[in-house]
This record gives structure tokens, C-alpha cells and sequence, in this order.
């Protein structure tokens, strides 16, 4: 059996398909691990969910799954957002019930999975913890005021913030949300959140998506993911036995159009 771990698709089913075509996936033997944001901003979100819950994919939430909770639980719509279809699918209510119950961290023998990252100063205990105590809330009675605290400014939201959408801290390791480019023309106050972290080894790395800008880097600790798919560059895959790294184009309808 081959494990796969793809970063953010994003509703880029097209692009997935072709992918899984490439990595010759076996649905019998084979495992996908997918880093979060399955969906939204890509035209097809909707085949996304469908395809992750029928083939029991290991999947992590995303900022972007997170906020698809939300609108679905009755919150505000972006501009721009690419779930209409998904919102009026006849399954939905079985979709979402699926997504609210995926983890924020995954961990076993082999790898660690988060969509962002984690906070420099916590330890993996520590990061699973919060992780099992946000994931709890979401598959609760009373998950739609949990997402809508996951979604809000205030400091209640800080630690899922972290997991779904940190990039770079400051000196005195503060998660700055701003700035979404490449390390080395970040400004120098700010460094990557792995640089600082405990969490993660050669034999037991830390998978992640979320920062297009940064690409595929194997830093041997951390392995990051999201290629960018739904901004024309590329869908990736890792194959964890072996260490082989497998890349599309991305189709060129799963391109998104806006901001």
C-alpha cells in the first residue's frame, strides 16, 4: 500500500483527478492524506468532498474548510467564494456532517499533518491537545457557535487561527498573518514559523499547505506542499514510502480568476 500526502486542492477536482491518474492510485491499496482546503476558490469543490468522504481520505482542516463550515451553518458569504454548487448539492447535509468531524492535526509513526503549522513555542503534546479540544467542538451539539468563534478576531480563535493559517512570527515568535510571500523577501523581523519549532523530525516530519508562495520544500523536519495549484502552477504529491515527489500542471478551468 502507498501513502500520498497532496496539499490544498481547493476545489481543483480536475486537477486531482489528473494527479491521481499520474500517481497510478489504487483505490484498494492505495492511501491519500490531504493537507486541508479541499475546497473552495477551484470551480469543483463539490466532486471534492464527495470523492474525500467515499475514499476514506485522511484530511485535515483548512482555513478554507473552515469557513465553508460557517457559511453552511448560516454565516456571512465572502465575495468571491466558489461554494454555491456545493451549498445546494441534495448530500450536502451528509458532506459537511463528514467535514466537521475531520481532525485539525494527524499524527502516526511516520508523519505529522497540520494545514498551517504551529506555534513556535508549543511541543506536539501540547499541539494535539489543542487540536483534539477544537475538533471536539466541532463534531459537538453546538458546532456552529464553535466555527463561528474559530472564525472570529478575538483571542478565542487564536489557537485554530494558528493551526489553519500561521505563516511567519515575529522575534518573540507572535504569529503575523500578514505577510504571505517567500522567506527570503520577508522583512527581517519576521522568520517562518518552522525555523522555531520543536515539532518535527527527519524520521517523523511535519506535512503542510496553506502557503502557495512557498511551494514544495523538503527541509527534511518539515515537508511543505501547497504548489499552487488554483493559481496555475502545479499539484503535488508526496509519496511517503519512498520519498517521491509527483507534480501536475494545473487544468486550466481549475484556475481561479480572483482574489
Amino acid at each position: 500500500m502507498a501513502t500520498y500526502i497532496i496539499g490544498d486542492v481547493q476545489g481543483c477536482f480536475a486537477s486531482f483527478q489528473r494527479l491521481l491518474i499520474a500517481l497510478r492510485f489504487r483505490t484498494e491499496n492505495d492511501r491519500v492524506c490531504l493537507l486541508g482546503d479541499l475546497v473552495n476558490r477551484g470551480p469543483d469543490s463539490l466532486s471534492m468532498l464527495r470523492w474525500a468522504k467515499a475514499h476514506k481520505a485522511v484530511c485535515v482542516l483548512g482555513n478554507h474548510d473552515l469557513y465553508c463550515l460557517h457559511v453552511y451553518s448560516g454565516g456571512a458569504r465572502r465575495d468571491g467564494d466558489t461554494l454555491s454548487e456545493l451549498l445546494a448539492a441534495p448530500d450536502v447535509d451528509e458532506l459537511m456532517d463528514w467535514l466537521r468531524r475531520r481532525p485539525l492535526v494527524w499524527s502516526d509513526d511516520e508523519c505529522i499533518l497540520v494545514h498551517a503549522g504551529f506555534r513556535p513555542d508549543w511541543s506536539l503534546t501540547q499541539a494535539i491537545e489543542i487540536a483534539a479540544s477544537a475538533a471536539r467542538r466541532l463534531s459537538g451539539r453546538h458546532w456552529q457557535e464553535a466555527c463561528r468563534d474559530m472564525l472570529s478576531a478575538d483571542s478565542s480563535a487564536d489557537d485554530v487561527s494558528i493551526l489553519t493559517r500561521i505563516r511567519m512570527c515575529d522575534q518573540s515568535g507572535e504569529p503575523d498573518y500578514s505577510y504571505k510571500g517567500t522567506p527570503e523577501s520577508a522583512p527581517k523581523h519576521l522568520s517562518p514559523w518552522f525555523e522555531h519549532s520543536p515539532i518535527g523530525t527527519s524520521a517523523r516530519p511535519v506535512f503542510f499547505g496553506h502557503w502557495a508562495a512557498l511551494g514544495y520544500r523538503n527541509l527534511g523536519h518539515v515537508i511543505s506542499m501547497d504548489t499552487g495549484c488554483v493559481w496555475g502552477r502545479t499539484l503535488s504529491a508526496y509519496r511517503l514510502d519512498d520519498a517521491h515527489v509527483f507534480s501536475i500542471p494545473a487544468v486550466a478551468t481549475d484556475i481561479f480568476s480572483g482574489q
